[in-house]
Formats: C-alpha cells, sequence, structure tokens
C-alpha cells in the first residue's frame, strides 16, 4: 500500500460502520478541510478526521521503503450544537472496533493491518467547549521504488 492511500482507506472503512456513516467524516488537509470541519462542528455537532502524522522506518538500508505508520481518527464534538444523539465517547469507541484489525492485501501477498495503538484514545485539549478524542492506530506501509 502507498502512502498516500492510507487516510483514505481509513475513511471508507469508516463510512461502512451505520453508527458513523451519517456523521461528517474528513481526510485532513485540502482546500476546504477548515471550512468542512467548521461547517460540520456547526450544523450537527459532531465530525470524525484521519490524519496520518508520522511514520517510522523498520529496515532502513532495505531496498523497499518499509514504514510503520501512525495513524489517528480524531472525534471532535461541540456538545452545544450536538443534534445527532451520538456522544463523543460513543464515536471513539466504534471507531476503534471498526478499524482494529481491519485489513487490506497488497502486492505479493502481504497484508496492511490496522491495529489500535497504545494509548487507544486521549483526551485532547478542552479549550471553546469542544471535546476531542485522539484514536491511535499503527499501520505497516511498504512500497518499492519502482511503484
Amino acid at each position: 500500500m502507498k502512502l498516500s492511500e492510507v487516510t483514505g482507506h481509513i475513511v471508507a472503512l469508516l463510512r461502512l460502520n451505520p453508527f458513523l456513516s451519517p456523521l461528517t467524516i474528513l481526510d485532513s488537509g485540502g482546500v476546504d478541510f477548515n471550512r468542512l470541519l467548521e461547517g460540520a462542528l456547526r450544523q450537527t455537532g459532531i465530525a470524525l478526521v484521519v490524519t496520518q502524522p508520522s511514520g517510522t522506518a523498520v529496515n532502513a538500508k532495505g531496498p523497499q521503503l518499509f514504514l510503520e505508520n501512525t495513524v489517528m481518527v480524531s472525534v471532535l464534538e461541540n456538545p452545544a450544537m450536538n443534534q445527532t444523539g451520538k456522544g463523543c465517547l460513543q464515536c471513539v469507541e466504534e471507531v476503534l472496533l471498526a478499524v482494529h484489525q481491519a485489513g487490506w492485501p497488497t502486492q505479493r501477498g502481504l497484508q496492511n493491518v490496522l491495529t489500535v495503538d497504545t494509548p487507544a484514545y486521549e483526551a485532547g485539549p478542552l479549550d471553546g467547549g469542544l471535546v476531542v478524542y485522539f484514536c491511535n492506530f499503527k499501520v505497516t506501509t511498504i512500497q518499492s521504488a519502482h511503484e
């Protein structure tokens, strides 16, 4: 799997979950990212954001780029505006269940598997009334220079 494909796969996986699918689920970045996130928090009061903040080389001397990537799904809730009937911690629970051990095959029989990382989730800063949880996962990506 290419590094650039990871967050798109996770967004698609979250959208398959019936509890989470009605919510706004965004891949971080892009021109309209801030507008879409702010709009979701104003309209429905809750949103999910998938981010891939870092990766560590497993074998720096190997011919392939073999990375252990950290993937984070942030669950953001504006409790004053939340009209969904779904609380932030309920969404965290569903994210962890939906993504843990999800896998997809890659070239040459390799398997990418998402696993819940330690800590499984963390509470974020709570200023301005926004509740934020970060669900942490690991996924391995393997790419050769010819892909």
